[in-house]
């Protein structure tokens, strides 16, 4: 790829008939071998022969371009994991039910599970479904962005749902060590247990900065040793974390470019002027139901008074010095591994320059799969590209990432098993990311395209 003053061009030293030029320069230069290299010719063409006869069986379409797939110019690119298989509701199920003059151009892009263009609120949108895990959702990215990268795509943004922290900082917070004074087993965390810490259902984490939280080198006891056995108050230890790039490669994602960080902005802004509120829609009664339950038990079992939520208080929507995906291949649960979370969150929030101060007392993880795929292909794709592309992640709240603790003294904590009702809590975390992402698209058809407010409505049709 050659850049020069914004165009992007291509050359190629080779073409498909340079194949055919080594076999017959030998024939006609080794007289004394004809025969052999006659042989060796007719060897490679048949292999060439079968080569491409493979090829056109697994690609039974050619690509049309990038002008034919998407239209001309560049617009933004949508992507999720989950097509309903695992909660029964489609993560990218009210975007689509939104969209209008709907093509799909999935046959070209074999790595994704769907791929689709259309209008959303008369703004062009393209959709991607990678599949559930980071090597789906690298794959399926860097196949889109190798191919229309530079010709298409705008902006790209991650969305889906997620297990998160109870708080932010916490339930409860132990200690790094026996020296450590900061915080303790003895108490929860009072300071959590405000509005606007406290974590609901659907509430939305937007940040373009991730980490992978399977990289550990630690052994049993490091991870398990808690004392007395099954205590929740414990902080696993590693001999080697996340930051051990020699051991593992990347693992923080954590340089974004500078208009990754305008566009996290630009979806905040929704936010802040009520937007947001205004258009998400309340909890159905199981799922707040649920959520009543979690924090009557834990209030309960500290001692301490949680917030209380109205059925129809609009999610809390926290940015990138608060809260960081933090990506790993299994659902887990308990303390522990929260805390441990909360450390490398704030560990990347801190790498990233968003927040210096930031340490497990003051983020919240949010736990899910793909991000660092995401973020690994745009990230190797604007090494080099002459337009970088910005990009950041959304997540909205499924479940937490333990369940409600309980005191029983002594330093001690454990925790109550509940049914985590993952169809409800999946179903309201993907509304309310959809109607966070669809009141940015309003926005701008009101204001960007200057069109009346009957032609920019949308619906989100969750009950």
């Amino acid at each position: 790829v050659q850049c020069s003053g914004g165009e992007v061009s291509t050359a190629s030293s080779s073409s498909a008939s340079g194949l055919f030029v080594s076999p017959s320069v030998d024939i006609q230069r080794q007289d004394n071998n004809m025969a052999g290299q006659r042989i060796f010719a007719l060897v490679a063409l048949a292999a060439l022969s079968l080569c491409m006869s493979s090829a056109s069986a697994h690609d039974v379409t050619s690509f049309p371009g990038c002008e034919a797939t998407f239209g001309a110019g560049i617009h933004p690119f949508l992507f999720f994991a989950d097509p309903g298989a695992f909660s029964g509701t489609g993560e990218p199920k009210y975007i689509i039910e939104n969209m209008l003059n709907i093509k799909d151009v999935s046959v070209y892009f074999p790595a994704c599970g769907f791929v689709a263009n259309g209008d959303l609120l008369h703004q062009r949108v393209s959709i991607g479904l990678t599949g559930i895990g980071p090597n789906n959702a690298v794959a399926c990215v860097q196949q889109i962005l190798d191919k229309c990268g530079d010709e298409s795509v705008k902006n790209a943004i991650y969305m889906g749902t997620s297990g998160w922290s109870s708080a932010v900082g916490g339930v409860i917070t132990p200690p790094m060590n026996e020296n450590d004074k900061s915080t303790s087993c003895l108490t929860a965390n009072k300071a959590s247990a405000v509005p606007g810490r406290s974590v609901r259902r659907g509430d939305i984490c937007v940040s373009p900065i991730s980490m992978n939280w399977m990289c550990t080198k630690a052994s049993w006891s490091q991870q398990c040793g808690s004392t007395p056995p099954g205590n929740q108050c414990f902080r696993p230890q590693n001999a080697n974390g996340p930051d051990a790039s020699f051991l593992y490669g990347q693992c923080f994602f954590v340089t974004p470019i500078e208009g990754s960080i305008e566009l996290s902005e630009d979806i905040l802004k929704v936010v802040t002027d009520g937007h947001f509120a205004r258009n998400v829609p309340d909890k159905n009664n199981a799922s707040y139901a649920q959520e009543r339950k979690y924090w009557e038990i834990t209030t309960n079992g500290t001692g301490i008074q949680w917030p209380v939520y109205n059925q129809s208080t609009a999610p809390t929507v926290f940015n990138r010095d608060t809260c960081v995906e933090v990506d790993g291949q299994f659902f887990y649960s308990g303390v522990p591994w929260e805390v441990t979370a909360r450390d490398w969150a704030a560990e990347a929030i801190r790498s990233a320059g968003f927040n210096v101060n930031a340490s497990a007392s003051n983020v919240v993880a949010v736990a899910a799969m793909e991000a660092i795929g995401f973020m690994q292909a745009l990230e190797t794709f604007n090494r080099g590209a002459c337009r970088p592309i910005p990009y950041t992640n959304i997540r909205s709240a499924s479940n937490w990432l333990h369940n409600p603790v309980v005191y029983q003294g002594d330093g001690t904590w454990t925790d109550v098993v509940i049914d985590e009702d993952f169809a409800n809590g999946y179903g309201f975390a993907i509304a309310s990311y959809s109607s966070l992402i669809l009141s940015y698209f309003q926005q701008r058809c009101l204001t960007v395209l200057n069109l009346d407010e009957p032609e920019c409505t949308f619906t989100v049709d969750y009950a």
